[in-house]
């Protein structure tokens, strides 16, 4: 039977929470990771967050509902969360 609740990924993972820095990065082992600036908010800096270890070594960093990056095991990012707007 399919399962249609909430992210699966984000539920088998080592939860961590994080306070983001003025500099709207976060410190996560000797990782320091970048977060993107993001639409519903001018700056992330002071949010608490939440950064899941997933099982293939990637990271990702959740603010409530929102995602605000997947990060490979090295601290890349591997997919931009902002969407930029089409020209008309």
């Amino acid at each position: 039977m399919p399962y249609h609740g909430t992210d699966l990924n984000k539920i088998f993972s080592k939860h961590h929470e994080r306070v983001i820095a003025n500099d709207n990065t976060i410190s996560f082992g000797r990782l320091r990771l970048q977060i993107e600036r993001q639409t519903f908010r001018f700056s992330m800096a002071k949010c608490r967050v939440l950064v899941c270890e997933h099982l293939d070594g990637t990271i990702s960093v959740h603010y409530g509902p929102h995602l605000l990056g997947n990060y490979s095991h090295d601290g890349q990012l591997l997919t931009p969360t902002l969407h930029k707007e089409r020209a008309a």
